[in-house]
């Protein structure tokens, strides 16, 4: 699996960066490459933030999506690819296509296979399982063990609105699990220290039901059913 941030695909590299080159096919290119697409074959090509390339760089996606063939710079023949490819935006891509920021036939290549992922605090049933994620991977990461959130931060990180979604999650558990005391818990007062907004930012009102039913919100797996959409919502 290849992981590409768009964001950071220039113009004048673009062609290169996605399809490889020669060496000496310009100035700087001092050996061959594959590019991205060669790099990938026979797996995953994810292409996150794609909606950031410029609409020349689109351009330079247009074919290849289509008859999965590319063209690496230096080149003239035509090489096969066979890549599963991944794009990931966080961009209204109607919106960005009347802006003129899209390319509406570089849309028309994938939006047919296009999969709204719903904001995180639409899916409130996630967080749970997804803090339990975050904090034994950075747990692991920065070699100390905690025993776990209490109920009270818990329920406080499920209510909390998350405008950041699962990045300004993961970011949080890291957050604390630096502050936290090794075999201790991470509790209210750890919150307060590491990130008060969520004790005193805007509640989330689709995490209502979950938190008035006294549901056990360690196991996320059971919390989309109890999630009544037409229950009442908290304040």
């Amino acid at each position: 699996m290849v992981v590409v941030n768009c964001a950071e695909i220039t113009d004048d590299l673009a062609a290169s960066r996605f399809f490889g080159h020669k060496k000496g096919a310009f100035t700087g290119a001092v050996s061959d490459e594959r590019g991205f697409f060669r790099a990938a074959n026979r797996g995953v090509l994810f292409l996150d933030e794609v909606a950031e390339l410029s609409l020349r760089a689109q351009a330079h996606l247009l074919r290849v999506l289509e008859n999965h063939t590319v063209v690496p710079v230096g080149e003239t023949r035509e090489v096969p690819v066979d890549v599963a490819v991944i794009l990931a935006t966080n961009r209204d891509l109607d919106q960005a296509i009347r802006e003129g920021a899209l390319r509406a036939d570089f849309h028309d290549r994938f939006r047919s296979f296009a999969v709204r992922l719903l904001p995180l605090q639409e899916r409130p049933w996630d967080i749970p399982p997804l803090l339990e994620h975050f904090r034994l991977m950075n747990e692991r990461k920065h070699h100390k063990r905690t025993l776990g959130f209490t109920g009270e931060a818990l329920r406080a990180l499920v209510s909390y609105a998350w405008p950041g979604n699962v990045r300004e999650l993961s970011r949080a558990c890291s957050l604390f699990v630096i502050h936290a005391t090794p075999g201790a818990r991470i509790d209210r007062a750890l919150l307060e220290r590491a990130m008060p907004e969520v004790l005193h930012g805007t509640g989330n009102p689709r995490a209502g039901p979950l938190l008035w039913d006294d549901v056990p919100l360690r196991h996320g797996a059971h919390l989309r059913a109890r999630a009544d959409p037409g229950a009442p919502r908290a304040s």
